[in-house]
């Protein structure tokens, strides 16, 4: 991407500080994709049309060939990876994130020292299981000891400038027959603080109607639809992301719908990959 200054005599006469020029600018809020430039005034965005000179900032940028969008916002992911620093995020356009329950009541520092050093915005989703994500055993095959509310609300708490919801994972590899009992940990911890809950509801035991009846419409609860398809199930996983949907928009939730499709379902399980 080339960058180019103006002379010191213009730039006492520039109108912006910096231009964008020539790139695929899309801007979902303003229904806007199209070729423009884009310029850049104080810090804020001053202009989005065709052909703005570069003369007419102090510096510019040509994005020929590049796509300019606002900061993106990853709204699931797991910061605790080394493989997957805040910093790289920020290099691929992702300025705001949420850490998707990494970690738990006893071990929140850890992820809350992460944010602290970001370059970027990071928050987190506080796992009603204190030692938060377990991609090996799940959080609650073991019994529902893993999970504490009171240790849960004091953390939550003690971290409100970063904690900003609680998350559950209710697949049968997590919680075994007791996604019922997980969910209603994680809304006595939710509720009170008037936090926002984020559920995994993959491959639950409990069907997912029965799940939702305990969970009040609204922005209470934001569902995460995993569908993972592999060769022999591929059609069956549409139907039930499908029906995920439906069941939770009819509600009035906001829904976040992840779909991994692989032809190899080992995927899921390298280092790296979200789970």
């Amino acid at each position: 991407m080339a960058t180019a200054m103006v002379s010191p005599e213009a730039l006492a006469a520039a109108d912006y500080d910096l231009v964008i020029r020539g790139g695929r600018v899309i801007d979902p809020s303003q229904r806007l994709d199209r070729r423009a430039d884009v310029a850049i005034r104080g810090g804020r965005i001053a202009a989005i049309r065709p052909d703005i000179p570069a003369a007419a900032a102090t510096e510019s940028i040509d994005a020929r060939g590049r796509i300019v969008v606002p900061g993106l916002i990853d709204i699931h992911l797991h910061a605790r990876d080394a493989a997957l620093p805040p910093s790289d995020l920020l290099s691929t356009g992702v300025t705001t994130m949420v850490d998707a329950g990494s970690k738990g009541a006893d071990n929140v520092d850890q992820i809350v020292a992460i944010a602290r050093n970001a370059p970027n915005r990071l928050r987190v989703l506080l796992n009603i299981a204190r030692l938060g994500n377990d991609p090996v055993n799940g959080e609650f095959t073991g019994g529902l000891e893993a999970g504490d509310v009171n240790k849960a609300r004091r953390a939550a708490e003690a971290n409100r400038d970063w904690v900003i919801g609680m998350k559950a994972r209710l697949s049968k590899s997590v919680t075994g027959n007791r996604d019922l009992d997980v969910l209603k940990l994680a809304l006595q911890v939710a509720r009170p603080l008037n936090l926002p809950l984020m559920v995994h509801i993959g491959d639950t035991f409990t069907p997912l109607p029965q799940l939702l009846a305990l969970l009040r419409p609204g922005a209470e609860f934001l569902p995460e639809v995993w569908g993972y398809a592999g060769r022999l199930v591929t059609g069956l996983t549409y139907f039930f992301v499908y029906l995920s949907v439906v069941l939770c928009v009819a509600r009035g939730w906001p829904v976040v719908a992840e779909f991994l499709y692989s032809q190899n379902i080992d995927i899921l399980k390298q280092p790296g990959k979200k789970h």
